[in-house]
């Protein structure tokens, strides 16, 4: 998921991008390696680009938990890299627009896109996770979270920072930071990503561009958990500008009942279409990208995956034009850009229409969110009761990524 997308979208030669891949010491001799040279082998930028790292880490470090030693790790990865940034992205994180510098930097910044609000929002053992994770970082940096920073892909942080950070820890605690990590950490919930936020807003605060997306607006911070900073004056206006995501984390973001491959390449198909050139020049794009042809599909149009982020949605903090107004002056820095997308990447990506003849689509059956694809016309209902009155309950069905729903023109809405 995250190499086809990285590919694809990521402007690898122009940006002078240098991969790692960090796996396990142990794992050196698995047949899966293999894998991901090939990977790197295929695509023409990632050749001399691209390179596996092994880490050897006592369990004592990490309680013997992979989740809590991918977390370690990148509280060293200034050990793996001379670079002025190192961005940190999960194997199943997933582009799904080109990749403008302004995504990624403001002014020489790097750009850190937060999120805020209740979160009292997953099933119950999440809850009391994330519910630990905020204690944990209260309790070992001693200062209030200011926002939850697992909120979006690439974080890209200085690299100096992260030593810096484990400079403070240790001043704090009077011993190394691995010991800092054994003896008060690794039994623990506990975020790397938090822990670098906490730490970069009150100590290196100038020094990113800060945005911060509310999930739940009105939310008077009844039931925060401890550690959460409920102090709503530590934001700016300017950090309330609804930053679009170039990425999402896949494996939360897909619906249960919608099957993943579909999903992935459907969202694939609509960034591949609102990305530039503009207009397209490759004929299946020209084909394909029907949807996207005028400047006006830009400004009514919303790319909402662009404000979801695994089980948020940050959509609902804005009104839908101050949403499509971000996403369209992102597009018009996107229409100067001239990357050279693989055409066997397209290819494989548009295998299958975006919008499939005989396939109805839906986002709920209790509105006019029902589609179908006929004769080359599409359709909508007005509601469940029309869709079973034309006979097509038995018709095979997909549910649509948000965003599609969003760029489907609204057929004849059928009764």
């Amino acid at each position: 998921m995250f190499l086809y997308t990285y590919a694809h979208f990521w402007p690898i030669e122009k940006s002078n991008t240098k991969l790692m891949v960090m796996l396990d010491e142990e794992e050196r001799q698995n047949s899966y390696i293999s894998t991901i040279e090939a990977a790197f082998q295929s695509h023409e930028a990632l050749k001399n680009r691209s390179r596996i790292a092994f880490n050897k880490v006592p369990p004592v470090y990490y309680d013997n938990s992979g989740w809590k030693r991918q977390q370690y790790l990148m509280m060293y990865a200034d050990n793996f890299t001379s670079a002025e940034f190192v961005g940190f992205v999960d194997t199943d994180c997933m582009f799904i627009t080109y990749v403008h510098s302004n995504d990624i930097f403001e002014k020489g910044k790097p750009v850190i896109n937060g999120k805020s609000g209740d979160p009292h929002k997953r099933g119950e053992k999440e809850e009391q996770i994330w519910k630990e994770i905020i204690r944990t970082t209260f309790e070992f940096t001693g200062m209030k979270e200011p926002m939850k920073c697992m909120s979006y892909f690439p974080v890209v942080i200085r690299t100096k920072h992260i030593a810096a950070f484990r400079k403070f820890m240790e001043d704090k605690y009077k011993m190394p930071f691995y010991d800092i990590m054994r003896e008060h950490i690794s039994k623990k919930w506990f975020g790397q990503f938090d822990m670098f936020c906490v730490y970069l807003f009150n100590y290196h605060h100038d020094e990113y561009v800060w945005y911060v997306h509310n999930v739940s607006p009105g939310w008077g911070y009844e039931g925060a958990f401890e550690g959460m900073n409920t102090n709503h004056s530590i934001y700016t206006p300017e950090m309330f500008y609804p930053k679009p995501r170039i990425a999402i984390h896949g494996r939360y973001h897909s619906p249960e009942i919608y099957p993943a491959t579909e999903f992935f390449y459907d969202l694939l198909k609509i960034g591949t279409c609102i990305s530039p050139p503009f207009p397209k020049s490759n004929p299946v794009l020209q084909k394909e990208c029907f949807l996207y042809q005028t400047e006006n599909d830009y400004q009514t149009k919303l790319f909402i995956d662009m404000y979801q982020f695994e089980k948020f949605g940050f959509y609902k903090a804005y009104d839908g034009k101050a949403m499509a107004d971000a996403v369209y002056s992102r597009h018009k820095l996107l229409a100067g850009c001239s990357p050279q997308m693989n055409d066997t990447i397209i290819n494989d990506i548009f295998k299958k229409p975006l919008v499939e003849e005989g396939i109805v689509y839906f986002t709920d059956f209790t509105g006019a969110a029902l589609y179908i694809f006929l004769d080359n016309a599409l359709h909508n209902f007005k509601n469940w009761d029309a869709f079973v009155n034309r006979g097509l309950v038995d018709k095979p069905r997909r549910k649509m990524p948000p965003s599609l729903y969003h760029f489907l023109p609204k057929g004849d809405n059928l009764s």
